[in-house]
């Protein structure tokens, strides 16, 4: 019987919880227990996670966690990069779209383990930017609106 010596692939994941979201199931653990899973029933390893916490996917095109995770991309401490769903990495097609492009020149695979596609396809590309100007469309709509519905309503606390 022969042996085999298969490492496994070695994964990255990356995720970011907003300011505004009070919503479990974006939860910072959530996420990496489902990449994990995820990552797990692929075989792969995560061996690097990079958080962005209370972090605006609309305001900020590159967060702390975002610009070391393309540093070590580059480094090729990992071949896969999973994150939940695209509006974790950016809320601005550009944006997201400009962060792929530099994983692709490091040979890296970005996956959402919540919205499936393959950027080697091109129907996988179509629905990567479609799910990605879906991202956008909600942080211009759905986000400004729930922003600015807060902003307006009474302080339910006593004024001091």
């Amino acid at each position: 019987m022969r042996e085999t010596n298969t490492r496994p692939i070695l994964g990255a994941c990356y995720i970011r919880t907003a300011t505004i979201m009070n919503d479990p199931s974006f939860s910072l653990e959530t996420q990496v227990e489902k990449i994990k899973a995820h990552a797990a029933a692929e075989g792969v390893e995560i061996v690097k996670i990079y958080s962005d916490e209370a972090t605006s996917a609309y305001k900020t095109k590159y967060s702390p966690g975002i610009v070391q995770m393309l540093e070590d991309a580059w480094k090729g401490d990992f071949s896969i990069v999973y994150v939940h769903r695209l509006d974790r990495l950016a809320r601005r097609l550009e944006w997201v779209t400009e962060i792929v492009k530099q994983l692709q020149q490091a040979k890296i695979t970005l996956k959402a383990v919540e919205q499936n596609f393959d950027l080697a396809t091109p129907e996988g590309k179509l629905m990567f930017h479609m799910l990605a100007s879906l991202g956008e469309f909600y942080a211009d709509d759905n986000l400004s609106k729930k922003i600015s519905k807060d902003k307006r309503r009474p302080s339910i606390l006593p004024a001091v």
